[in-house]
């Protein structure tokens, strides 16, 4: 960090500030992207991820087919952000936890009991509340 001294105008403060932040900002998105490219895990995943709002995101991306349709896509496990501030121990936990949260919605989105979604991670929660009061206690 460069000291200054009160006589220098702030506006070239500020522009040397700018600068020393988007440097250490670089640093951080070139450690992020190594540390990302050392994580590995099944076929057909990947992990995207980007600079958005002034933070960096990572993305679990799965190459299969829909558990409804059958047609062959990418399934998303939605943005995780990370901040400066985070270590790279911290990165690699965030993405271990998106790998796992993205995991156990692609299960409830499989795992059928008699042919239906019993567990799906897309139910309509009040639907299923004013379905289950309405057959309280009835057995399959």
């Amino acid at each position: 960090m460069t000291k200054h001294s009160l006589d220098t105008p702030l506006q070239e403060r500020m522009a040397v500030a700018a600068a020393e932040m988007a440097d250490d900002m670089a640093d951080f998105g070139a450690h992020l992207e190594t540390t990302l490219n050392n994580i590995a895990y099944r076929p057909n995943y990947h992990i995207e991820s980007g600079y958005e709002h002034g933070m960096w995101w990572v993305e679990v991306v799965h190459e299969r087919h829909d558990a409804i349709t059958g047609a062959w896509g990418q399934g998303r496990g939605g943005k995780r952000w990370i901040t400066r501030e985070m270590s790279m121990s911290d990165v690699v936990r965030t993405v271990f936890g998106a790998f796992v949260a993205y995991e156990e919605h692609e299960v409830r989105e499989f795992f059928r009991y008699a042919g239906q979604q019993v567990f799906g991670p897309h139910q309509n929660i009040h639907a299923l509340a004013i379905w289950l009061r309405e057959r309280k206690g009835e057995d399959l």
